[in-house]
């Protein structure tokens, strides 16, 4: 699946707003399967796609698209074929769509443009709702503006900022822990991936630091580079240098 932001020409660019094309691709014949004119395509979970549905009249900002005349929608359709599994109903004046990880997304929404409401939720992309069992202040804790959130593809999604972390058990939405410059004891790293379990990130000055997903404790160190992605054989770092799982 492939995901273009289509630009106007140059000469027109402040005549002309700006779409998104999808395509979805078979990797089998590597061919184009299916395309959508006016989708963007933001995350995948269960042969689902989750997106934005713009309307022709749609801008782009640095990344929140917007509609003078509303008209935005929050879709979801199947990766198969592209065709619409569920369609949101609130009719939005701006949206900006992030993963978040295991099904789960978070939404900047815009749902009156004179007033410019800005309303940031985390959503269930098999349901459009709020993750069953979690309320709006621990929704909050995974929706912040700046944040970055890993998945370690079990059982953990972790979300921070500088000196913010908060991590959520993916099955039970449950907030297992939270690590914030109030303790100090101790120095909130920054997460870059994780796997299994494991949180890889680091403290400036200091190296850096495996934490234990489900408590937050610290489990090692480890002297591999900037990991920005883990699986069962190894990780790789920002400059595309891959360091062998051990043990």
């Amino acid at each position: 699946m492939v995901t273009v932001r289509a630009t106007p020409d140059f000469d027109d660019v402040y005549d002309d707003p700006r779409s998104m094309v999808t395509y979805g691709v078979n990797l089998t014949t590597h061919h184009v399967a299916w395309q959508e004119d006016g989708f963007g395509a933001r995350m995948v979970s269960d042969g689902l796609i989750v997106g934005e549905q713009l309307p022709e009249s749609a801008e782009i900002g640095s990344e929140l698209w917007t509609a003078h005349d509303g008209g935005i929608r929050i879709m979801g359709r199947s990766v198969n074929d592209g065709s619409v599994r569920w369609k949101d109903p609130r009719n939005l004046y701006g949206l900006k769509i992030e993963t978040v990880g295991a099904g789960l997304f978070s939404a900047d929404m815009v749902q009156e443009f004179k007033e410019n409401r800005d309303t940031l939720d985390l959503l269930d992309s098999a349901t459009v709702k709020r993750p069953a069992g979690m309320t709006k202040d621990s929704a909050d804790d995974f929706t912040f503006a700046g944040r970055q959130c890993v998945y370690d593809q079990r059982s953990v999604v972790v979300c921070g900022v500088d000196g913010y972390l908060a991590a959520l058990d993916a099955h039970t939405h449950k907030v297992l822990w939270k690590l914030t410059t109030d303790d100090p004891s101790r120095e909130v790293p920054k997460v870059t991936t994780a796997w299994h379990g494991a949180v890889y990130g680091g403290v400036a000055g200091h190296g850096n630091v495996i934490l234990d997903a489900s408590t937050g404790k610290d489990r090692g160190t480890y002297s591999a580079g900037y990991l920005t992605l883990m699986n069962e054989y190894g990780g790789r770092d920002q400059d595309l240098t891959v360091y062998p799982a051990t043990g």
